[in-house]
């Protein structure tokens, strides 16, 4: 009725959960405490699994939601955001740990969105200074430069982001921190990243 569907709305509007990796209840929720359940839930979260748990200080009661594709749901010990395909919970954003730059080498990253990204962004990390930049400093990237043969060519699917480095010898080419100047980095002084979204 309306106030079930009040209470829907209640729960599930501009949704944040605390956590979605917790198959048994907090021990001492506060009213209005909601979590997405973990498989294999246990205790007053029984046989809710993926569902959308919300503590009712007044009844001292789990309340549960049943999601819908396409909700979605700020997670706040992860710091992102979350959709539902229908079937499971997948995270709307991925980014790689550091990969080894290899000329001409290819990559199969998994990057767990549940479809293919809307869009990749290439980054690169420095390993170790180079051309004025220091260790750790990330700097974006465009994909590729196909005259020369430089960059990274994505075939993105609902599983991997397949990924080939271009065949220059140098694969990137940075713009001097300092003076702005071109240049070719050297491939053990730095890592790629790489980052996937779904819109």
């Amino acid at each position: 009725g309306v106030e079930a569907g009040l209470k829907t709305m209640d729960a599930v509007v501009h949704a944040s959960v605390i956590d979605r990796d917790l198959a048994t209840p907090p021990g001492s929720p506060a009213s209005g405490d909601r979590y997405l359940v973990a498989a294999g839930g246990t205790g007053a979260w029984a046989g809710q699994d993926g569902k959308l748990a919300r503590y009712n200080g007044n009844s001292s009661s789990w309340e549960f939601f049943t999601p819908k594709k396409g909700w979605r749901v700020w997670v706040e010990d992860e710091l992102r955001v979350v959709y539902h395909t229908g079937s499971a919970w997948k995270p709307t954003f991925f980014e790689s740990a550091g990969q080894t730059i290899t000329a001409a080498g290819s990559l199969a990253i998994p990057h767990g969105l549940g479809t293919t990204p809307d869009g990749v962004e290439t980054w690169l990390k420095c390993t170790t200074a180079e051309a004025g930049y220091s260790i750790n400093d990330v700097i974006p990237l465009p994909s590729q430069d196909i005259a020369n043969n430089y960059g990274v060519a994505f075939t993105p699917d609902a599983t991997n982001l397949n990924a080939r480095f271009g065949s220059a010898a140098a694969v990137f080419k940075v713009l001097n921190k300092t003076t702005g100047a071109a240049a070719n980095i050297t491939l053990a002084n730095w890592q790629a990243i790489f980052r996937a979204k779904k819109n």
